[in-house]
């Protein structure tokens, strides 16, 4: 009638739980594996696309007069290469940290972003519209969204208005 039970059995709990604990943190390592590829797929068609107009745009001369001076071919790409294509790897950078922010859609889509997809943008939603109703904290979060974005858009704006004066 009564269960006697043993430290065995006390044992195995904590095994089951230490086990629950790792398949959450391989799920949330597959979850986050799987919405970096949804977002790399998204756009990375339009970043080779300015990676190759950008490569197309670099002076034939520079990389003639590179092998001249001995340079082999990594570093004629990271010397010369690379450098020339500044203004494409800004525009590129600000792009991808932009589509970054914006990746509410492939977090909330997948687990509602949570367990490995805590953004931004998932908090202020939790927080904002769920039972909780946390608007407060939400908002706040919502402004510190607003300053890392900005920060992007206004170095990008800078630098634009700075080789146009020059």
């Amino acid at each position: 009638m009564f269960t006697h039970h043993h430290d065995d059995d006390h044992d195995d709990h904590d095994d089951d739980h230490e086990h629950g604990a790792e398949l959450r943190i391989a799920v949330a390592g597959l979850i986050l594996l799987a919405a970096v590829v949804a977002a790399s797929w998204r756009h990375v068609g339009y970043v080779m696309v300015l990676y190759l107009a950008g490569l197309k745009s670099v002076d034939p001369t520079l990389r003639e007069a590179a092998k001249v001076d001995g340079a082999d071919e990594r570093q004629t790409f990271f010397r010369v290469v690379f450098p020339v294509m500044a203004p494409i790897n800004v525009i590129i950078v600000v792009i991808t940290t932009i589509e970054s922010l914006r990746a509410f859609d492939i977090a909330y889509i997948i687990n509602h972003g949570k367990n490995g997809l805590e953004l931004l943008s998932t908090l202020i939603v939790n927080n904002s519209i769920s039972e909780a109703s946390l608007v407060g904290f939400g908002s706040a979060v919502a402004v510190v969204l607003l300053v890392i974005s900005l920060v992007p858009i206004v170095t990008f704006l800078v630098n634009v208005n700075r080789r146009e004066r020059a």
